[in-house]
């Protein structure tokens, strides 16, 4: 029989009036299990909390956002 994985994800946005620091947030996501992460912010002092965490991050991308990128691929890689 065919073993059944389960996955726990998360979103993490950064509008709060308290933050908390990236590097505790990521050590409570791994403490609780977590290995899917969608961020709603790209901020760097975050990614670099996140990176050899082994947590799979997606960035979501505003609505408004999207055609302007199917058009320019190029906006995706500017920062």
């Amino acid at each position: 029989m065919p073993s059944c994985g389960s996955e726990v994800g998360v979103n993490w946005g950064t509008m709060a009036t308290h933050k908390l620091p990236p590097s505790k947030v990521v050590k409570m996501l791994q403490e609780n299990g977590v290995d899917k992460l969608k961020m709603f912010d790209a901020e760097e002092w975050i990614m670099v909390a996140l990176m050899g965490s082994d947590i799979e991050v997606m960035l979501a991308v505003p609505n408004n956002m999207l055609e302007d990128m199917s058009k320019n691929p190029c906006l995706c890689s500017s920062s």
